[in-house]
């Protein structure tokens, strides 16, 4: 009988490991996009920190010099940014959910609506740009956004 226990714990530990409900753009696994823009923006605010856009690349990193608040497809003016923080940024690219791609393109939840800013995410793949307004409201957004809009948001913290 404990033999019997011992490998349903066993199966139940490896199917609990190995499975996961929201999946990631993993490199390796055919996700591949051409490039990744993310950033955040703010509407009622003053300065060049309230919109801060950039785009990865497979091996460089670019922020845009524009600094215009995104409405759907963003058309940036970028310039590369160093290596380094290139390395600090370039793990977005490998944790963008997939589920993501199940989205319509535009709005989700309410980015900006009482002036707590929002998150802006294109993906290009295959030459296709889909692009989203992401509320930063975790309550009004996708569970499977979070972990990724947390993510982004630290990374432009870093950048800035």
């Amino acid at each position: 009988m404990k033999h019997n226990n011992t490998v349903f714990l066993i199966i139940s530990a490896l199917v609990l490991t190995t499975t996961s409900c929201t999946r990631i753009a993993d490199p390796d696994s055919g996700i591949r996009a051409d490039y990744l823009v993310f950033g955040r923006f703010a509407g009622l605010c003053l300065g060049e920190q309230c919109v801060e856009i950039f785009k990865i690349e497979k091996t460089a990193l670019f922020e845009d010099t524009l600094d215009q608040h995104p409405a759907n497809l963003y058309n940036g003016s970028y310039v590369r940014l160093s290596d380094e923080q290139y390395n600090e940024v370039s793990h977005l690219t490998a944790i963008v959910p997939y589920d993501v791609f199940s989205l319509q393109d535009g709005v989700i939840g309410q980015p900006d609506a009482h002036d707590q800013g929002g998150i802006y995410l294109e993906l290009v793949k295959d030459g296709v740009r889909r692009s989203w307004r992401i509320d930063t409201v975790k309550e009004r957004i996708p569970e499977f956004l979070h972990a990724f809009l947390d993510s982004a948001q630290a990374a432009v913290n870093k950048l800035q």
